[in-house]
């Protein structure tokens, strides 16, 4: 299934022509890593006991500068507050790249605020023009913005100040939800146009003041049809361990699911997998996990799975998880093909293969082709007999963990978050001395 990159009668979808576009960034990676999309993730070494640890950030080659006065200054913006307890996938990338930049040895500035707040967000917003105009210079300045439209005006004043003066600006485009309302809206009609109308207004001025516009995946890049250069930059692994397999004494598998509770997300397809992998002998047990409130909002007919003994509802969210991922022999990506599910790339793919963890997923198109690519899993059909074939495999492998360790040990290693921040300077800061040397 390919999503289409143009509107009706050749518009792309955010009204431009679409043959104005310019070709996206071409990049120095393999050809697997850039099918992949360069997901990233850290270096790992065998500690004494036989299990997995990432290898600390410190340890990685400095490419950056040799002194302090040769250090990029970034001014990095985020929609989020540091101090807040990051628990989803939306929160974690801001910190995580915020880290890798400090990690390679740039200087940071940090733009930090929640945006619903506007008043606190117009008052951080102006104090970086105020800098700006009193003669702080950035080398390059890196922004995470919402997944909607931007609320503060501010926020869209402060790029247009750092276009006039030259300062060199990447953005990664996360989401697009507002191109998919038969998937994901639920405003009423008044709303919804007053949001389309606010993310039009914004990819116009970051078209017109952003060097590079980063995206999840190839694919993603190409729906959304920015008029700049577009570049993949995918979720990245966290900095987890590869824990030892637990032993099952022949007893089956545990598979783990960590998301949201809903049709698209493949929570019926996924529970319906699991019954007729159990009722064909397979013996694989499931771990469901969804935020407070998600599972008892599933119809009567698949709430009722709760009472089988191969499944476990939990709720959980960052350190809670670890315990899941511990006993776990595969996660799990149920996602329904849908045109948007097709060109995303889901954080909590590579929280599955940074925590060891070999992956079974659906067919949407980034997520098999990330799969495929690095070996670390097996694809399968969005329906419950190809699912349920799929969990049987896996049960009828020894130890999936192990299994698959070597496949998932070389994805991880081969993409960090420093690189992805060392590529961000790279492409920024192409025209300064401040440019890393291995990127």
């Amino acid at each position: 299934q390919k999503v289409p990159a143009t509107g009706p009668q050749g518009i792309g979808v955010h009204g431009a022509p679409q043959e104005r576009k310019p070709p996206m960034i071409a990049t120095t990676q393999s050809p697997a890593e850039e099918a992949s999309a360069a997901f990233a993730g850290k270096d790992h070494k065998a500690t004494e006991s036989g299990e997995f640890a990432c290898a600390a950030s410190t340890a990685l080659p400095d490419p950056i500068a040799e002194s302090a006065t040769d250090m990029p200054d970034v001014l990095f913006v985020m929609f989020k507050d540091v101090a807040a307890v990051p628990d989803s996938g939306s929160s974690v990338r801001p910190l995580k790249m915020l880290q890798a930049f400090k990690n390679i040895g740039c200087k940071v500035t940090l733009l930090e605020g929640l945006q619903n707040d506007v008043a606190r967000r117009h008052k951080n917003v102006r104090r970086i023009i105020d800098g700006l105009k009193e003669g702080k210079r950035y080398d390059c300045c890196y922004v995470e913005p919402p997944s909607g439209p931007l609320f503060c005006p501010t926020d869209l004043t402060l790029l247009k100040e750092l276009k006039r003066r030259e300062i060199p600006v990447g953005l990664f485009y996360r989401d697009a939800y507002h191109l998919f309302p038969q998937n994901f809206s639920q405003e009423g009609r008044l709303k919804e146009a007053v949001i389309r109308h606010m993310a039009h207004r914004d990819f116009k001025t970051f078209s017109r003041t952003c060097e590079v516009a980063y995206v999840p995946s190839r694919s993603f890049g190409e729906l959304v049809g920015f008029p700049i250069p577009t570049k993949p930059l995918p979720p990245a692994c966290a900095q987890s361990r590869f824990e030892a397999p637990v032993a099952r004494n022949g007893k089956g598998v545990a598979g783990v699911y960590v998301g949201a509770a809903s049709k698209e997300y493949g929570t019926f397809l996924l529970l319906e997998a699991f019954d007729e992998a159990n009722r064909l002998g397979s013996h694989a047990d499931l771990t469901f996990v969804c935020p407070p409130g998600q599972w008892e909002s599933l119809p009567e007919e698949y709430r009722k799975y709760r009472d089988k003994p191969w499944l476990s509802v939990v709720q959980a969210k960052g350190n809670e998880l670890e315990e899941h991922y511990r006993t776990a022999d595969f996660g799990i990506m149920p996602r329904l093909r849908t045109p948007y599910n097709d060109i995303a790339a889901p954080v909590k793919m590579v929280e599955y293969i940074s925590h060891g963890l070999p992956v079974l997923s659906t067919d949407c198109t980034e997520c098999k082709n990330f799969v495929e690519t690095w070996g670390i899993g097996k694809t399968v059909q969005a329906d419950p007999d190809s699912m349920a074939r799929g969990i049987a495999e896996f049960a009828e492998t020894k130890s999936p963990r192990n299994a698959y360790r070597e496949a998932l040990l070389a994805a991880c290693r081969e993409n960090t978050w420093e690189k992805r921040a060392q590529t961000v300077i790279k492409d920024l800061c192409r025209n300064s001395r401040k440019t890393p040397a291995s990127a």
